[in-house]
């Protein structure tokens, strides 16, 4: 018995057989998974790129930490025993970027004291006085700070990063 189509049906060709006929394109249609892991790759690549980006930025900013502490560390050990040199200041500097050689030393902002006394270029004299009048036991403070990028994507993380170090070594 054949089914008779329903008065009124908004359905091509009637009712029910539309109904299974769409039914069976569907089954079809969802059977096909030739492609799904193309499509699941294409749509999870962009989240594994920028973590991947990300894990980068952040490895070097934390290998550029490492170099700029190491650097400071340095640079303090010597102004702590640089008792009787004509340009303590200077020598410590040249010492911080050359052991931080893999950052950019014209970046590296350091600042420097013996005994609460500011060790700069222009104050070479009275820092170098400070550690030749120091009997030992007194503190010889060396902080350098360093700009650090942690844009992935053209998305800034972090726009105001510094990276900062600060040793403090008893003069000798």
């Amino acid at each position: 018995m054949k089914p008779r189509p329903v008065r009124g049906s908004i359905l091509p060709g009637g009712g029910l057989a539309a109904v299974r006929r769409m039914a069976r394109r569907w089954r079809r249609f969802g059977g096909d998974t030739r492609g799904n892991s193309a499509v699941e790759f294409a749509l999870v690549l962009p989240m594994l790129m920028t973590t991947l980006f990300a894990i980068m930025k952040f490895s070097v900013a934390m290998n550029n930490n490492i170099n700029l502490t190491e650097g400071v560390r340095v640079g303090g050990r010597y102004l702590a025993s640089a008792r009787g040199g004509a340009t303590p200041y200077a020598t410590m500097v040249t010492n911080i970027k050359n052991s931080a050689a893999n950052l950019n030393g014209n970046n590296i902002t350091i600042t420097a004291t013996v005994d609460g006394t500011a060790c700069t270029d222009a104050t070479t004299p009275t820092c170098a006085a400070a550690l030749n009048t120091d009997t030992g036991g007194g503190t010889a403070t060396v902080t350098a700070t360093y700009p650090c990028d942690l844009k992935v994507l053209s998305v800034d993380f972090a726009p105001s990063c510094k990276l900062s170090s600060t040793t403090s070594v008893i003069i000798e």
